[in-house]
């Protein structure tokens, strides 16, 4: 292997955040595929399925803003030992983004927008308690490497998966050269 694909064996993150119902674990899945077509090391780390492995049922912001800060301690251990790891997560809090971007490295910072009549329904479905964007303020990053409006047609989530993973291509071969 040569040029940056030959690089990315050296890992990174990839923080997709959102409402929920946007649509993250379905373009995580879709991220993670294109990577793993490109030799990477890929990994995805979605966040109600680690919520449920770690048999944590809070809901109230605190609660989330600690087990926000354990995903990302836990993704940027992927990326340490070579692995892209794509977190798909709600985790709309500054503290954590501020985080992320201070571990160095391969960072990536995607916002998927998505209007409210075309969200899942699946946010007022499996669980009981505050939801951000509604009870508890989401705080959206201020300054999203790549922010997409999301129409949750299969095409739209094609191309910005291709996006995603070549902006992913393009900030993290420059670092290992």
């Amino acid at each position: 292997m040569t040029g940056a694909r030959a690089d990315m064996r050296v890992g990174g993150v990839i923080w997709i955040t959102g409402l929920a119902g946007s649509g993250k674990t379905r373009l995580a899945t879709r991220v993670i595929d294109l990577l793993r077509s490109r030799s990477a090391a890929a990994v995805h780390l979605d966040g109600d399925v680690l919520r449920r492995a770690m048999d944590d049922h809070r809901y109230d912001r605190d609660s989330r803003e600690r087990l926000a800060f354990c995903y990302s301690r836990l993704a940027w251990s992927f990326a340490s030992q070579g692995h892209a790891c794509v977190v798909s997560t709600v985790s709309l809090f500054h503290s954590v983004h501020a985080f992320n971007r201070e571990q160095g490295g391969c960072y990536l910072e995607v916002l998927l927008d998505i209007q409210q009549g075309i969200r899942s329904p699946k946010e007022t479905n499996h669980f009981d308690g505050p939801r951000v964007g509604m009870e508890i303020p989401a705080e959206f990053p201020c300054a999203p490497h790549l922010v997409f409006k999301n129409d949750m047609r299969p095409e739209t989530l094609g191309e910005i998966s291709l996006r995603i993973a070549d902006a992913y291509e393009a900030v993290h071969a420059p670092l290992y050269r």
